[in-house]
C-alpha cells in the first residue's frame, strides 16, 4: 500500500490516522471541465501525440 508507513508512524506517536485520496477530486474536475474542452476543440485529441 502506498504511504502505508504513515499509519504505523501515527500509531507509534499516538496521533490520529487520516488518509486523503485526491483521485476523486481530480476526476470530478475533469468531468466538470470536459464540456468546455469540447467547445474549444481541445478534446478529443487529434493528430500525432
Amino acid at each position: 500500500m502506498l504511504m502505508g508507513f504513515t499509519f504505523a508512524v501515527a500509531s507509534e506517536l499516538g496521533i490520529p490516522e487520516f488518509l486523503l485520496w485526491t483521485a476523486g477530486a481530480g476526476s470530478l474536475l475533469c468531468f466538470d471541465q470536459y464540456p468546455y474542452l469540447l467547445e474549444k476543440g481541445l478534446m478529443p485529441l487529434k493528430g500525432n501525440y
